[in-house]
């Protein structure tokens, strides 16, 4: 319970349903949710008599317990990601969200918050040629046993550093090298910020390269020191600021 894990996407077939005159996909949630994958995603075909054309919803179903509670993640044409919960037996509605990107979308399952208990984490690219990822996180509520969406940790490239009990998060450039990062501390649940590290690299090599180390005082950020250096010695200097870090390529 709490680790963080990839659960990795297991296609299995689709469905045709016509609009009778209804669309519902709660039938199809159950029929998968006894495989023995721990995601399944599958899409939803039906005829959308408006546009006079086929159309699809994306459905994830999470057959592997989390919690020991059985989730479906719905995501509909107009990119709201509907989360449900089978309850005494029914699918029923927890919450939703609006998606922020379809790209390489894949669900987590990780403590966010430090409860020792299991988050889900819808991630998905910026873009086709970012390496960063956006997410959307849906928190455990152990008292109620839902998950909730909490837009307090929509935050790029976000990570849990379990031992010391910060939230990590960084932002890489084209090439994949990380060129910002950011500390986060749990207040009341919720990622405050504390501290962050920039680093701007030269497009002439014999400049130096800069390090700014800054934090926010009364919603203003200010910048605490500067560094500046040789390419090497800086790039080392700002992977072991704030936690030890590595470029992606």
């Amino acid at each position: 319970m709490g680790q963080s894990k990839i659960i990795k996407l297991k296609p299995i077939k689709n469905d045709t349903v016509f609009i009778q005159p209804m669309f519902s996909v709660f039938d199809t949630l159950s029929k998968y949710k006894s495989l023995n994958n721990h995601q399944t995603k599958f899409y939803q075909y039906y005829f959308n008599k408006y546009y006079q054309k086929k159309d699809s919803v994306s459905c994830y179903v999470l057959n592997s317990t989390i919690n020991d509670q059985f989730v479906g993640v719905i995501i509909d044409l107009d990119f709201k990601v509907k989360l449900y919960q089978l309850i005494d037996n029914n699918w029923t509605f927890v919450d939703s969200s609006d998606l922020n990107s379809d790209i390489d979308l894949h669900i987590e399952t990780e403590d966010l918050n430090g409860d020792r208990l299991s988050d889900l984490n819808l991630k998905g690219r910026y873009g086709v040629e970012s390496l960063d990822y956006t997410n959307k996180a849906f928190l455990f509520n152990k008292e109620r046993k839902k998950f909730y969406f909490n837009e307090d940790f929509t935050l790029p490239n976000i990570s849990l550093d379990y031992e010391h009990k910060f939230i990590k998060s960084f932002l890489t450039d084209k090439e994949g090298k990380v060129i910002q990062k950011w500390k986060y501390i749990l207040v009341a649940n919720k990622p405050t910020f504390y501290e962050g590290v920039r680093i701007f690299y030269s497009a002439n090599k014999r400049s130096h390269t800069k390090i700014e180390y800054f934090k926010y005082e009364q919603n203003v950020e200010k910048v605490i020191h500067t560094y500046t250096g040789n390419l090497l010695t800086m790039r080392q200097q700002f992977h072991s600021l704030l936690w030890t870090s590595a470029d992606i390529k």
